[in-house]
């Protein structure tokens, strides 16, 4: 039977880093439980609401932790690891792979996640972190200056993005999702204007097509095609000439011209 250690059975003194304090796998804690500096947990360990622990504690694999939990600088968690709602972390701390996250929790500057982590509604990120591919995020998460995506990260509505955070191919972005100044999509594409033109549920599909207005031009997202607006208009006439869809993405293209030309006269 694992053992289960309660909130008076913790020392009140710090795991110091020249006598790094281990505790066993699959070991459960109850909620308020205290941890200083350089603990170091074994695989599935949980632990109830509320705990704190101090800088550079080490976590295993498939960790799980309730809500209001609190993490000095610079921790590292392995893969699988669940956190509740409104977790806190210092800066500089990393996750592994497929990590998941309860609303509104919040990261200190540099943490590095690894892919397909998932993070609830109204997070928020310093600057400098990086994610890996496939994370999804839900609605009004916030970003720093300079984070970076991998490829095929989801984005929930009214996400914001501060200067120059960068993003990989096939990246998705819902409605209301903002920019600050020279963020840049894949191919080293930086973005002029801070708002992404989104329409869903067109062609055969019922795909979602973004427009974002770069420096260069007019870059177009439709499915797993991404490029030019001009080479998108190629595209269609290729592929569906002659059909409702050619006349439906055409007017899409003309609209979306018509909407840019505001932020950029000479579109």
């Amino acid at each position: 039977m694992d053992k289960v250690i309660n909130q008076v059975d913790i020392d009140d003194g710090p795991c110091e880093k020249n006598a790094i304090k281990v505790f066993p796998s699959k070991t459960e804690f109850g909620e308020g439980c205290s941890f200083g500096e350089w603990c170091s947990f074994g695989k599935g360990c949980s632990f109830g609401k509320g705990c704190s622990f101090g800088e550079r504690c080490s976590f295993g694999e498939g960790c799980s932790f309730g809500e209001r939990c609190r993490f000095g600088e610079g921790c590292s968690f392995g893969e699988g690891c669940s956190f509740g709602e409104w977790c806190r972390f210092g800066e500089g701390c990393s996750f592994g792979e497929r990590c998941s996250f309860g609303e509104g929790c919040s990261f200190g500057e540099g943490c590095h996640f690894g892919e397909r982590c998932r993070f609830g509604e109204g997070c928020s990120f310093g600057e400098r972190c990086r994610f890996g591919e496939g994370c999804s995020f839900g609605e009004g998460c916030s970003f720093g200056e300079g984070c970076s995506f991998g490829e095929r990260c989801i984005f929930g509505e009214g996400c914001r993005f501060g200067e120059g955070c960068s993003f990989g191919e096939g990246c998705s972005f819902g409605e209301w999702c903002s920019f600050d100044e020279g963020c840049i999509l894949e191919n080293n594409i930086k973005l002029k204007s801070n708002y992404i033109f989104f329409v869903n549920g067109l062609g055969l599909e019922n795909r979602g097509t973004y427009a974002f207005l770069s420096l260069e031009g007019i870059y177009i997202r439709c499915g797993f095609w991404a490029g030019w607006l001009c080479d998108f208009k190629e595209n269609i006439k290729k592929n569906h000439k002659g059909t409702h869809f050619e006349k439906e993405y055409m007017a899409l293209c003309d609209l979306i011209e018509l909407h840019y030309s505001q932020y950029n006269k000479t579109v």
